[in-house]
């Protein structure tokens, strides 16, 4: 084999989706404004970012 060959990579968004279901206010849907569970899940989405970009400890 020569050359560049791209490496099928799985549950990458699956993963994401996990940990969004592991957040208390996003595992229901009783947020009555959309905008609240929206804000939330910026919020989630935010927390899951940081946690990947900081150093591993």
């Amino acid at each position: 084999m020569r050359g560049f060959q791209v490496i099928p990579r799985r549950a990458a968004g699956e993963s994401t989706f996990a940990r969004l279901g592991q957040a208390p206010r996003l595992a229901r849907g009783f947020e009555r404004p959309p905008e609240v569970g929206e804000a939330m899940m910026h919020a989630a989405m935010a927390c899951i970012m940081f946690r990947r970009l900081a150093p591993a400890a």
